[in-house]
């Protein structure tokens, strides 16, 4: 509602007759419209993860997030946001995606160790013959992800890493690498 119409006024466009409201009345009833009315205002923003402030505890609990320690407010409602429009995959690009919309270029590569020999291979190989891998086993399942920061962002990124670790497959474990300003 513009600042120059109060709700009095209005009142008065819909009773003009005195009457059937006093101007006295036509105060006091208006001015417990403006009074609803700022507080409806006020607390409009609270009824989205990303904007709210007085009910950050509420949101935060009903998605069963725990803030970390000395994060702004801020930061609160950009882990909020990224945890509602999580839809959860396990491949590398909703990772990076993610990032994305929390602020943050992130690049992940996965751990494998390089060509240590010939495979050994049953009915071919023999005592004596090289036991390699050529990708450890245990490597895709490793994702180095490489943060690169940006002014104004902190080493290490509590709230990304918070998030990404959250989302995680049980069976990946997430290194974080930090490059940048």
């Amino acid at each position: 509602m513009s600042p120059e119409i109060e709700h009095s006024d209005i009142l008065q466009l819909l009773c003009p007759v005195p009457w059937i409201m006093t101007d006295n009345e036509r105060a006091v009833y208006g001015a417990a419209l403006d009074r609803t009315k700022a507080r409806l205002d006020a607390i409009a923003p609270e009824m989205f993860p990303d904007t709210a402030v007085e009910l950050l505890p509420d949101w935060e609990t009903l998605y069963q997030v725990v803030p970390a320690p000395g994060a702004t407010i801020a930061q609160r409602q950009q882990v909020l946001a990224a945890k509602c429009k999580a839809t959860g995959d396990i491949k590398a690009p909703y990772f990076v995606t993610l990032a994305a919309a929390m602020g943050y270029a992130i690049a992940i590569a996965a751990t494998s160790t390089p060509d240590a020999g010939q495979d050994f291979t049953a009915g071919v190989s023999g005592a004596g013959d090289t036991l390699g891998y050529t990708l450890d086993p245990v490597g895709p399942f490793i994702w180095d992800i490489t943060v690169h920061l940006v002014a104004g962002q902190v080493n290490p990124a509590v709230d990304l890493e918070a998030v990404l670790q959250d989302l995680k497959p049980a069976h990946r474990t997430l290194n974080f690498i930090y490059v940048g300003p």
